[in-house]
């Protein structure tokens, strides 16, 4: 649950990511491309799209994560390793921003690693679901739902 509680929290950040580049988008539009003040609120519009599809991803895995899917799990994991990869590889082919900028990123990424990866999590995912309720009350009788 921590972890569905965290990916949840990642998606909303991405989601505020994604709204503050749309309100940004046409003052540093203009700064991006002082010649074609269009292209950089092009580039800025397609930022927060980007930010939008991420942001509702992870409020899908999110959900998933909650409901126990393993394979939501494992995909979780997998994005959180490639985000915290991909921070320290930008950082260290001498990106704009330092890691301690992107911080709460990678720690985030951490803290959902470190509560996925739990047996207490593998347990949760893998538990038996409940038995369909009986119509009548002879054995076998399923409902049909």
């Amino acid at each position: 649950m921590v972890g569905a509680a965290l990916l949840a929290l990642s998606g909303l950040a991405s989601l505020v990511n994604g709204v503050v580049e749309l309100v940004e988008a046409g003052p540093e539009g203009a700064a991006i491309s002082p010649d074609a003040p269009e292209l950089g609120t092009g580039i800025l519009i397609a930022a927060a799209v980007v930010f939008f599809v991420v942001g509702f991803a992870n409020t899908l895995i999110a959900w998933r994560v909650f409901l126990g899917r393993p394979l939501a799990r494992i995909v979780s994991m997998a994005l959180s390793v490639v985000g915290i990869a991909g921070q320290i590889v930008t950082t260290e082919l001498g990106g704009t921003e330092s890691l301690t900028a992107n911080l709460p990123s990678v720690a985030l990424s951490v803290l959902v690693l470190l509560a996925l990866s739990s047996g207490r999590a593998a347990i949760y995912s893998h538990r038996i679901r409940k038995a369909p309720k009986r119509i009548s009350g002879l054995p076998g009788d399923a409902a049909p739902f």
